[in-house]
């Protein structure tokens, strides 16, 4: 069903710091190389795609202190926030998923530039969304 982990999302930073403040250890210390940083306006956040492999590890920082990131940081803190696993049909799996009982917290909708659907928190370990993507991770550096 899962093709190969897609991104795992770390919730980072706050207002007080902008989020290449917190991701210039990955370049500086470790010779990770940016691949993209999205700016969602409505989300009131940034986002920073690192690739390691053919995984993207996904930075998110709220902009502002308003936002379900914002709240989200305030409640939990900094750290691990989901995990995303890819799949060749995303409205074919979470179909199969729905037959055998787990819940989405929202419809099939656009991500950075991928579908992406995120589970009901209660019916799984962990907070867990399912990614179709067109493109490899190699298009993206």
């Amino acid at each position: 069903m899962f093709e190969r982990i897609h991104h795992i999302a770390i919730l980072i930073g706050g207002v007080e710091r902008e989020i290449d403040e917190y991701t210039a250890v990955f370049e500086d210390d470790f010779g990770m190389e940016r691949i993209q940083k999205v700016h969602f306006e409505d989300d009131h956040c940034e986002v920073a795609l690192y690739s390691v492999g053919e995984t993207i590890i996904e930075f998110t920082s709220p902009t502002g202190e308003r936002g379900w990131h914002y709240e989200h940081l305030q409640e939990h803190g900094p750290g691990f926030f989901h995990i995303a696993f890819e799949v060749d049909d995303i409205e074919q799996r979470r179909a199969e998923l729905e037959e055998l009982g787990y819940g989405f917290v929202d419809e099939i909708r656009d991500g950075i530039d991928w579908k992406i659907t995120t589970f009901d928190y209660h019916d799984t370990p962990l907070p867990m969304q399912i990614v179709e993507d067109p493109r490899p991770v190699d298009e993206r550096a």
